[in-house]
């Protein structure tokens, strides 16, 4: 038990960090949403325009998500509280962005696994080049893991971005309209 406490200590931090900037970044974007539109910023205010309050919840916990995985390209153990780390953020924007699509949930928690999973084999190649050998191909195959990693993340944002801000009123006429 006491090693149980032991971990959770360890996320203590995290506890008190992600509602504070999940509620920052929901007063950012809803402070983008009630922004006035010039000429200047319509492409890039129009996307955040009349978003519920549910949406602009979803995108925080998705950006957050994001800035985990780009983080943990720098961290080189993995505990059992970097899994809840990891995960807390994808669950709370699955359930916030949850649309009745559970395709699309289980579709999310699936790149949420494998990109956990290859951040795993990362650290893997990271201890094995640093503890045994440095050689070129494995630093070769290291690197290309860490920029698959990164792409793949980033595919994985977008299209999570994407699929929360189509749910805008706006969108949807546009795309019933044929626009």
């Amino acid at each position: 038990m006491s090693e149980v406490i032991y971990q959770l200590s360890y996320l203590l931090p995290y506890l008190i960090i992600f509602p504070l900037l999940s509620i920052l970044l929901m007063v950012i974007l809803w402070v983008l949403s009630k922004r006035a539109i010039t000429n200047k910023n319509v492409s890039f205010y129009g996307l955040f325009m009349n978003l519920r309050f549910i949406d602009i919840a979803a995108l925080s916990f998705l950006i957050i998500y994001y800035f985990v995985i780009l983080a943990s390209f720098f961290v080189t153990t993995y505990t059992s509280y970097s899994m809840l780390l990891f995960a807390i953020p994808v669950i709370v924007f699955n359930i916030a962005g949850f649309d009745g699509n559970i395709f699309r949930t289980l579709f999310s928690l699936g790149n949420a696994v494998l990109i956990f999973v290859m951040l795993f084999f990362k650290n893997i190649f990271y201890s094995y080049i640093v503890e045994i050998s440095g050689s070129w191909y494995i630093v070769a195959l290291f690197i290309m893991l860490c920029i698959f990693i990164f792409l793949y993340a980033t595919y994985v944002f977008l299209n999570s971005l994407l699929n929360v801000l189509k749910r805008n009123k706006y969108i949807k006429k546009k795309e019933k309209k044929g626009h």
